[in-house]
C-alpha cells in the first residue's frame, strides 16, 4: 500500500520539475510510460487496479507536458 502512494507522489514531482524544465523529454517519457503501464496492466489482469493511480498521474502529467510544449512552440 505505501508503494502505491508513494510511487504516484515521486512520479508527479518529477513530472512537475520535467515540464518546467524540458516539457518535450517529458511528453516522450509519459508516452513511453503509459505504453509500458499499459502493458504491465494487461498482463497482470486483476491486480491492474494497483497500477490505476500511476496511469492517472502519467496522463496529467503527459497532458501538461503536451499543453506548455504547444505553448513554447508557438511563442
Amino acid at each position: 500500500m505505501f508503494f502505491l502512494l508513494i510511487v504516484p507522489l515521486l512520479l508527479a514531482i518529477v513530472g512537475i520539475i520535467g515540464i518546467a524544465t524540458m516539457p518535450g523529454i517529458t511528453l516522450i517519457a509519459c508516452v513511453i510510460l503509459m505504453v509500458v503501464l499499459n502493458g504491465w496492466a494487461n498482463s497482470e489482469g486483476s491486480g491492474a487496479l494497483a497500477l490505476v493511480p500511476l496511469m492517472i498521474v502519467t496522463f496529467l502529467i503527459g497532458f501538461c507536458s503536451l499543453v506548455v510544449f504547444v505553448i513554447e512552440l508557438f511563442k
